[in-house]
């Protein structure tokens, strides 16, 4: 793989990570996503660091993302209980944060809360970034209904850790990808998002799809970067640190059909490879 001159990145050590044990009152919350009924987050704040995240626009954190994470220790009791008294429905785990960011792998709150969802049998669908989901396999496949996503927009692992810091490399994400395949879990892959000029390069694309057909994967979504006025300051910091051009970033934003084309080439790749693309 091809490596992008100029890309650097801070590790959530070298920025500081706030680590603070909390108590929750509530484990699930209403989920306005079409097709989920309940969200549940063990972290709030993600040590990940991804300069294009949304998450703090979501839930209006004022923190620095990407240096602090809060852990809800007692979520997993609190979950028990509610899920006794509350009517069955979809779960979307990790919403706002990854449920296996690295602290998952000193807490295991994520865990945990998969322990009591198990109990009562109830569909859940994850979407990660952090290989630490492969220590899971094994209870995820009891479940009747388990939906596993990866997050992955790049074959070059140097922009990887320019835009995901603490998220795993390409090459484990692939790797936790061809094990969840050999468990029987059929994850899919989410393409997102598509950075201009950053993560929408055709050759990076053709080589990541080619990659992820490898490992196992049969269906693949993606979705473009989305703009959040309260969420721009990072990446327009990130832009200006290697001298990527603001008014070229933002003009291919609002070019007519850009994303079409973009979107045009990933599923004719797809395609070609007889892949599933999730709309």
């Amino acid at each position: 793989m091809a490596t992008a001159p100029g890309y650097s990145a801070l590790t959530s050590v070298e920025r500081g990570l706030t680590i603070r044990e909390v108590e929750c009152r509530t484990a699930l919350s209403p989920c306005g996503l079409e097709g989920f009924d309940y969200s549940l987050n063990p972290y709030r704040g993600c040590q990940h660091g991804c300069v294009y995240c949304y998450s703090p626009c979501v839930i209006r954190e004022k923190r620095d993302w990407g240096t602090f994470v809060d852990v809800r220790r007692n979520m997993p009791t609190v979950l028990a209980k509610e899920l006794r008294r509350r009517d069955r429905g979809y779960v979307w785990l990790g919403s706002v944060c990854d449920a296996y960011q690295p602290v998952e792998g000193r807490y295991s709150v994520t865990r945990r809360c998969l322990e009591q969802l198990l109990e009562v049998d109830w569909p859940v669908s994850l979407l990660t970034k952090g290989h630490l989901v492969a220590r899971d396999y094994g209870l995820m496949r009891e479940f009747s209904d388990f939906d596993l996503g990866f997050s992955i927009n790049c074959s070059d692992d140097s922009i990887r850790q320019a835009t995901e810091p603490d998220a795993s490399s390409v090459e484990d994400r692939l790797r936790a990808i061809s094990e969840a395949c050999d468990e029987g879990l059929d994850p899919w892959a989410f393409l997102a998002p598509l950075i201009p000029g950053i993560a929408d390069r055709r050759e990076d694309l053709e080589s990541l799809i080619e990659d992820l057909a490898r490992a196992g994967v049969r269906r693949i979504g993606f979705d473009p970067f989305r703009f959040k006025p309260m969420c721009w300051p990072r990446m327009r910091d990130f832009l200006e640190d290697r001298e990527i051009s603001i008014s070229g970033f933002k003009r291919a934003l609002n070019t007519p059909g850009y994303f079409e084309s973009v979107a045009d080439m990933i599923e004719n790749e797809c395609d070609r490879r007889g892949l599933e693309v999730m709309v």
